[in-house]
């Protein structure tokens, strides 16, 4: 048993020590270094340039055949005249490549060859939000980005991103949040009073993942819950659903309209008004 002990110990010495001197790959040496991954819409009136990183910082990396200046193992590649679907592709001097692809807005917007539910996309970003949708959602774009723009800088600090699918979600749900991601659907068929509510109500959600990240609110919604009961009422028939679904729906309309919200919930009014 002690042979057997010292013949594992052995081999993972050495495998390790090959790990360690060995040379990675160069498509797991070079790591995007910002929100711009693999098979991303980048909006090119707000990006003009790709930041990378790379993992071991001893190579010599080439773009379009020239070398790339590399600064404390991080550097960038300008974007600023290229549009469309691109592939860009680093080499080093063993003639390893590893690429990345990208979507590319143009000035309108417009991203060519990105698509959303077999339609044709387009990207707007506002307060640092990416918002990619359809030309069946346009006419709402610019009622969204109030929407957005006029929120409390702390009820959106974990949203990154926002997509306007042109579709119906097989569940029924008007939106759906994914961490930081919110994902909207068929919102042009919603009036304007119903898409403040499905909005604000989804970003309240990101905030929530923020809060709890940060041990402002736990899991529970312990201090949350408190509240409510003290209220000993409903903001929603939804809202019946989870202490998480009372909290969105609460922002949303705290958000809407404060006084009338802090009269029918107090309880609530008062708990959100220390968040904010």
């Amino acid at each position: 048993m002690k042979k057997f002990v010292a013949i594992l110990f052995s081999i993972f010495l050495y495998t390790g020590t090959a790990f360690a001197n060995d040379k990675i790959a160069l498509m797991y040496n070079i790591i995007p270094d910002d929100d711009s991954k693999k098979n991303s819409v980048i909006d090119s009136n707000v990006q003009k340039k790709l930041s990378f990183k790379l993992y071991q910082n001893q190579e010599t990396i080439y773009f379009n055949d020239k070398e790339v200046v590399v600064t404390n193992g991080k550097f960038d590649i300008d974007i600023s005249n290229l549009t469309g679907k691109q592939e860009i592709k680093f080499t080093n001097a063993q003639k390893e490549e590893a690429t990345f692809t990208y979507y590319i807005s143009d000035k309108s917007g417009l991203v060519k060859g990105y698509m959303l539910e077999n339609k044709q996309a387009y990207v707007k970003t506002v307060d640092n939000t990416k918002i990619l949708y359809t030309a069946k959602d346009a006419a709402k774009m610019n009622y969204i980005s109030k929407l957005i723009t006029n929120m409390p800088t702390e009820t959106k600090v974990n949203l990154k991103e926002m997509k306007l699918l042109p579709v119906n979600h097989s569940s029924g749900a008007a939106g759906i949040t994914d961490y930081n991601k919110v994902t909207l659907y068929n919102l042009s068929t919603y009036t304007d009073k119903e898409i403040q509510r499905i909005v604000t109500h989804e970003i309240a959600h990101t905030w929530a993942h923020e809060l709890r990240k940060n041990k402002v609110i736990d899991y529970s919604y312990s201090d949350f819950g408190t509240a409510v009961k003290v209220d000993n009422n409903y903001v929603t028939n939804y809202s019946k659903n989870s202490l998480s679904e009372d909290f969105a729906d609460s922002i949303a309309s705290y958000l809407a309209d404060s006084v009338s919200f802090a009269k029918k919930f107090p309880a609530r009014a008062d708990y959100i008004s220390t968040l904010l």
